[in-house]
This record gives structure tokens, C-alpha cells and sequence, in this order.
């Protein structure tokens, strides 16, 4: 897990551009995804479940959570 913390690390700026969503259990993070929109294109930047949280529904749904924001965002003025 050390290997991939840069690649799993924001920062402040991607707090406030980029859609963030953060799945929990027992009050603990196990999940995040992360989506950048331009336009009508959406990416879906980071995708990371932690290994105790694999195989329990969180990674469909936060995969869920970033193609409905991606198919209903509206960009910020």
C-alpha cells in the first residue's frame, strides 16, 4: 500500500476541481474514486478498494457513483 500513496494521494486543488467520492466502513475510508469532466467527456482517474474491502459491493459501487456523476454533471461557474 506504501508503494501506491502518491498515486492515491490528492491534492488540495483536485479537492476542489474534481469529483471525489469516498466509500467507508466502520467509519474507515476503503475505497475512493476519482473523475475529471471537460466538456462531455468524463475520466475516471483513480478507482483504488482496499484489499479487506474487495469482493463486498464497494467497488461497483463507487464505479457507479462516478458514471452517474460523469452522465449528470454540471459544470461549476
Amino acid at each position: 500500500m506504501e508503494a501506491c500513496r502518491g498515486e492515491l494521494s490528492f491534492e488540495p486543488r483536485d479537492l476542489e476541481l474534481t469529483p471525489i467520492a469516498v466509500a467507508e466502513h466502520d467509519g474507515k475510508p476503503i475505497g475512493v474514486a476519482q473523475l475529471r469532466v471537460v466538456d462531455d467527456e468524463a475520466d475516471l482517474l483513480k478507482l483504488f478498494v482496499e484489499p479487506s474491502g474487495l469482493r463486498s459491493g464497494t467497488s461497483k459501487a463507487l464505479l457507479a457513483w462516478a458514471t452517474d456523476v460523469a452522465k449528470n454533471w454540471v459544470p461549476r461557474d
